[in-house]
């Protein structure tokens, strides 16, 4: 199956399926929060910079593509992905 052939597939099914769409609406959300808790520990303060805002983001998108490609991160994947040294 080409790349394009899977990600038509995919939008196909996202778009069919309201269960199957708001599944992979939790995990990005998910993905996204636990970034933002884990830089937020490193990091403590008020309000996050565009800087701070766009790590978090980076952070969140890599750990998706993590679970999404099944590498099943570890809390010290987390830890490391937001340059924390405790969980």
């Amino acid at each position: 199956m080409k790349t394009k052939d899977a990600v038509d597939h995919l939008v196909k099914q996202l778009n069919k399926d309201k269960g199957y769409r708001e599944s992979w609406k939790a995990n990005i959300a998910m993905a996204f929060l636990d970034s933002w808790f884990h830089y937020s520990r490193k990091h403590p303060k008020k309000t996050m910079s565009k800087s701070d805002r766009h790590a978090i983001a980076n952070n969140a998108a890599d750990l998706f593509l993590e679970l999404l490609c099944m590498k099943r991160p570890t809390r010290e994947y987390y830890a490391e992905l937001n340059g924390c040294t405790k969980i």
